[in-house]
């Protein structure tokens, strides 16, 4: 049991900031047919899915049931047959099968709410979000390939932002048939903190150490107003439902002091 509770690094984790800018895309055509290509692999790779996904209504509450296939158990049998339709690098296809799983994931999520039809997804907005294997940094350009051999570069050097970025990583650029999307980030350095403050949030206190001494801050008055302010509004709410017009009144006279206090 003690084994679980090892930790195993007591250094912090590396955190970044994050920058995105976007640059005219100077190779329309070539993108045009890359983003038509993987269009045609992610809609085959749903389509497979799709075959495979189990939809259920439940009988006692009328919500659906569903049942995605298992990643590992459908996996190389659909790279085989997405192989056989691909027409770009290899890496494309690992690709459009994660792209489909997180698809079909989101969409899971929202029809089991009831926030999407159960009707199979099909890709309408066309891009490619390219993988860090299937791009490689040259100076201020980013070198993208399409097929063994045949690449699509986009530079950077006389944007305006290129002085913002030269010290920075690229991460996955995103293309579009208008413009490139290039995400940079800054590898925030460790700091050691001079001092510390520890700060305990409890439902009536507010408690804090420095490391010589104790502070407790009371909390109850502020926790009795929020509660009060509870009580009225479930009121006003009960009052709305049955008096449409005087009840918007209220609701937005309750929203205004509540906001305010």
């Amino acid at each position: 049991m003690l084994k679980n509770l090892r930790i195993g690094k007591f250094e912090p984790e590396e955190e970044y900031v994050h920058f995105t800018y976007s640059i005219k895309n100077s190779e329309r055509e070539k993108s045009k047919e890359l983003i038509k290509e993987y269009r045609t692999l992610l809609q085959k790779a749903i389509d497979y899915l799709w075959s495979l996904t189990k939809i259920q209504v439940r009988k006692k509450n009328g919500n659906y049931k569903i049942t995605l296939p298992k990643k590992k158990e459908v996996y190389k049998p659909l790279r085989e047959e997405l192989e056989k339709i691909n027409h770009l690098a290899s890496h494309y296809v690992d690709k459009a099968i994660n792209d489909a799983f997180s698809i079909l994931k989101s969409w899971r999520k929202r029809a089991i709410k009831g926030r999407a039809s159960i009707e199979k997804p099909r890709v309408k907005k066309a891009y490619v979000r390219i993988k860090t294997t299937l791009r490689k940094v040259v100076g201020e350009s980013v070198r993208i390939t399409v097929r063994p051999y045949e690449y699509i570069t986009f530079p950077w050097s006389k944007s305006w932002f290129s002085r913002r970025v030269r010290e920075l990583e690229l991460g996955e650029p995103i293309i579009k048939e208008e413009k490139v999307y290039l995400p940079f980030r800054y590898k925030l350095p460790w700091v050691t903190p001079v001092n510390f403050l520890a700060i305990d949030s409890n439902l009536y206190t507010l408690d804090a150490y420095d490391g010589e001494k104790f502070v407790t801050i009371s909390l109850k008055q502020l926790y009795s107003l929020k509660y009060s302010m509870e009580v009225k509004r479930a009121k006003v709410q009960s009052f709305a439902s049955k008096h449409t017009k005087r009840g918007r009144e209220l609701m937005r006279k309750y929203s205004h002091r509540e906001r305010n206090r």
